[in-house]
């Protein structure tokens, strides 16, 4: 197993190893290619580019996990706002802030629906909106031709105890995903444009 910290790249092959640990580490990327890994414990961990072949990783516990400009931990991966008004008309306002700032809808997955008909159980109304802006869609592919993997962009509608809540995935999650840096310009656009619909439908407006 061989574990360079604070360097360029953090390589973890053909290994079999209890536990790896470490208080925090840097690189600039990390690949765990055949490897079995027990336990990898750290306190922080920044990667420009995280790649994972076949590999058997008992327990990941890191505090917080930073890819690119991706972080997951105490940090959300989406945007959202309550809309103060009822779970249909929520949904509504969200259909027309999207169109007002060039999103049209390409999926649209009842999950009360679905989750009934294939489980026969019973959950708060929610549905998933698939927005897609085709002039962003296309800038992106051009970039990266994988990104449809990440597409559409997905906003939920979803009633939270007594509160509507409406939420977007932040684009931004392209970039630290895919490494490609060069998807920034593009994801601030659309993150900005998806903030405007979400602010509208906080709003009212439509």
């Amino acid at each position: 197993m061989l574990v360079r910290r604070t360097r360029r790249t953090v390589d973890v092959r053909r290994a079999s190893a209890r536990a790896l640990a470490t208080r925090a580490a840097a690189a600039g990327s990390v690949a765990i290619g055949s490897a079995a890994v027990g336990a990898l414990a750290a306190g922080a961990v920044a990667i420009g580019r995280l790649t994972v072949g076949r590999a058997d990783v008992g327990g990941l516990r890191i505090r917080r996990l930073e890819i690119g400009e991706l972080t997951l931990g105490s940090d959300a991966c989406g945007m959202g706002v309550v809309a103060d008004t009822t779970y249909a008309e929520a949904v509504e306002r969200t259909r027309a802030a999207l169109a007002g700032q060039g999103f049209g809808i390409l999926t649209e997955i009842d999950v009360v629906a679905t989750l009934h008909a294939k489980l026969g159980v019973e959950v708060p109304p929610q549905v998933i909106l698939g927005a897609c802006s085709p002039p962003l869609a296309h800038r992106a592919l051009q970039v990266e031709p994988d990104l449809g993997l990440l597409l559409p962009c997905n906003v939920v509608v979803r009633v939270d105890g007594g509160t509507v809540r409406v939420t977007a995935l932040d684009p931004q999650v392209m970039v630290g995903v895919t490494g490609r840096p060069e998807l920034g310009a593009v994801a601030a656009e659309a993150r900005q444009r998806l903030r405007a619909a979400l602010d509208d439908v906080a709003a009212g407006r439509s």
